[in-house]
Order: C-alpha cells, then structure tokens, then sequence
C-alpha cells in the first residue's frame, strides 16, 4: 500500500511529549489531590457530615480518572480517524488496547454516578424517613453504577478488524503523520455515528439527573424556609448547593474565574475533538493538548473545590480576610457580623 507521509510537524505533535507532559503533569498532581482528600475528611463541617464520604468518593473517582490518563494508558489519539494507541504503565503490563479503552470509558461512568450521588445526598436529609424515594434509592444507584460500567461493552465488542486500520487512517487523516507508530496503531471505529451517539446518551443520562437532583433540592429548601426548621441551617445547606454548582456546572455572576474551569475542562476539548472527526480535519498538536485537558479535570476539579467552598478556602488562606470583608459589608446588622463565626458552606 503507498503510504502518504506528511513531512511537516513539531514537537507538540509527537507521542513523545505526549507523554512526557501527562506523565509530569500526573506527578505534580498528587498533593493537590491529596490536600483536597485531607480537606473533605477533616475540614468539612459537622453541619455537612452527611456529604461529606460522597464528596470523597467523588473526589477519588476523579482524580483517579486523571491518573488513569496520566499514568495506566497515556493515550495518543489520532483524530479525526477514531485511533491511537497507549503510552502508559498498562502497555508495560501487556493490557490490550480495547482493554484500555473500556476501562477509561468505565471509570468516566463511575465518575459521572459519583457526581449524581452527591446531589442525590444533599436532597436525601430534607426527606422524613417514610419518603418513598429512601426505598427506591438503592436499587437505582445500583443501576446507575451497572450502567458506567457496561454501556461501552456493546462498542467494545464492534471493535473492526484492525487489518483494515491504515486505509482508514490515511483516508480520514489525509497523509500519516511522520512522527506516528503504525505498527502499534489501533483503530477503535470505522463509524463516527455509534460511539458518539452512545457516549452523549450516556451522559444525558447522568446529567438530568443532577439537573432534577438540584431542583428538588431548591425547591425543597425554599419550602422549608416557611417551617420551623432553624434559619441558619437552612442557609448553610443553600450554600452547599450553590457551591456544588458551581464547582461542578456553570458559573455565576459574583464567583471567580476558577469556577467555570472544571465545566470548560471537559465541554471544551472535547467538544473540538467531535467536532474536528466530524469536519474531518487532522491537526496532532491539537488532540495532544486536547487530551492534556481533559486528563487535567480532576486537578481542575479538586482546586475549585478547595476555593469555592468556604471551610475549605478558609484552611488553606485563613479566615481572617473574609471576616474582615464581610464586616465591612455588614457593617450594620450586630446579627451578620455575629454569624461570621459560623461555619460557612
């Protein structure tokens, strides 16, 4: 077969520097994501108690996910062909690359059921114990969990024969990358429809259920607002969510920057990826990059987490400052300077 070898390229766009970048990148995350561990066990609130092993095992499932990336498979994906191959310790170990690839897609679903339960925990304390949901709640996180786990086996087992890899390759990438391994080269899919489609379902699925999750607990809050439930409770647990939003889905007009980070750590790059296997249009250093992010989301994750939430940001910079802020912007009301000792969410 006449194999077309493109002649132009940089160092952004080897494997080399790959999985150099994600292998530093692993390394220097480690004690961020275990300062973030130390701070949900011993810094969460009593108030909170009741969040606080979810917020953690969220917490492992991410930063997990980033040493998956980081360190076991190290992928170089080659878009817009479906392909790539590892890098990583796994390869080392004699995994097979759909191997790889089904445990990545495996722990994303775990993950995403992590965030649920989160959502689904601060919802549950506004339940008396006779609510039906607290029957029903088990089984259906036995399903969410069954579901991360095996909604990538069927595109597993429609993994092609990898004998018709190069000319699909060089049919979609237009010329072979000098700087490419085609001997190790896998290609997951020869069609872009099914993957993408069963992946977006999949993560409709998790996603409606935060959606539902927080309005419920909005609504419920408010509606215990007019109960004889104590007001300050009520506005820590406001604070939670609030917090939990923005940490995990959109900003809001008074947060910082840091606050969109984990949202735009996923949407963005992956949202090129599909579009660039759609358009069909190849640049390396891009889906390098792209890939760098997207191993990042736990790092990006476990930061916002650490600022945003008030008993955290407070541990690691000192409470002093938002006292003397709050204060001032308080400075009539006797009660609110008064609250500025409670723990705050």
């Amino acid at each position: 077969m006449n194999m077309n070898y493109c002649t132009e390229s940089n160092y952004l766009d080897t494997s080399e520097f790959q999985s150099l970048f994600l292998h530093f990148f692993g390394f220097i995350a480690i004690p961020v994501h275990t300062l973030g561990a130390y701070c949900i066990l011993f810094k969460t609130p009593p108030a909170m108690n009741s969040v606080k092993w979810v917020l953690l095992n969220f917490h492992f499932w991410s930063c997990f996910l980033d040493f998956a990336l980081s360190w076991l498979t190290t992928p170089y994906v080659i878009f817009p062909a479906l392909a790539g191959y590892p890098l990583g310790v796994l390869k080392t170990l004699g995994v097979g690359v759909g191997e790889q690839i089904l445990f990545i897609m495996a722990t994303v679903g775990v993950l995403l059921a992590a965030m649920v339960l989160i959502f689904e925990t601060r919802l549950l304390v506004l339940f008396d114990f006779q609510h039906w949901w607290r029957r029903i709640r088990i089984p259906w996180f036995i399903l969410d969990h069954i579901v991360a786990i095996v909604y990538f086996i069927p595109l597993y087992n429609r993994i092609p024969d990898q004998l018709i890899l190069k000319e699909i390759i060089i049919l979609r990438v237009k010329c072979v990358p000098v700087y490419v391994d085609m001997n190790s080269m896998y290609l997951f899919s020869n069609v872009k429809v099914v993957p993408t489609t069963v992946v977006s379902l999949v993560m409709d699925f998790y996603m409606y259920q935060v959606l539902i999750f927080t309005f419920l607990t909005a609504w419920f809050l408010n509606k215990q607002m007019k109960r004889s439930i104590s007001e300050n409770t009520i506005k820590i647990q406001k604070k939670f969510l609030i917090a939990l939003v923005l940490q995990f889905l959109t900003p809001k007009k008074n947060a910082q920057f840091q606050m969109v980070i984990p949202a735009l750590i996923l949407v963005m790059p992956a949202g090129y990826l599909v579009f660039s296997a759609w358009c069909n249009f190849h640049f390396q250093y891009f889906n390098n990059i792209c890939l760098i992010i997207i191993s990042s989301h736990g790092f990006s994750t476990t930061i916002a987490m650490l600022l945003i939430h008030t008993p955290y940001r407070e541990f690691l910079l000192g409470d002093s400052r938002f006292r003397t802020r709050f204060r001032s912007e308080k400075n009539n009301s006797v009660r609110d300077m008064m609250t500025t000792g409670v723990i705050r969410i």
